[in-house]
């Protein structure tokens, strides 16, 4: 899945599935990823842990695009995050 549209040149968001072995089990955990071009050469950076991938259903997707849209149309994104009170 490619989210790039709006994203400049070498600019480019994608899920990544990665699997991981803990003694005789196998798991697969989703992430978000971004390109970035770094000294002429593309690099991935880890933009978002979506946890285990037989977890990630579509409601938690669509709540995921929900909460990161007003910070894609911001001038400022950070801006709209409060700090959340510990407990």
């Amino acid at each position: 899945m490619r989210l790039s549209d709006g994203l400049a040149g070498d600019e480019e968001v994608f899920v990544r599935k990665i699997a991981k072995k803990v003694g005789e089990s196998i798991y697969e955990y989703a992430y978000l990823v971004e390109n970035q071009r770094v000294e002429g050469k593309i690099r991935q950076r880890l933009v978002l842990s979506l946890g285990a991938a037989e977890s990630i259903r579509t409601k938690r997707i669509d709540a995921v695009i929900a909460a990161l849209r007003p910070l894609a149309t911001s001038s400022k994104p950070w801006a709209s995050l409060s700090p959340r009170p510990h407990s």
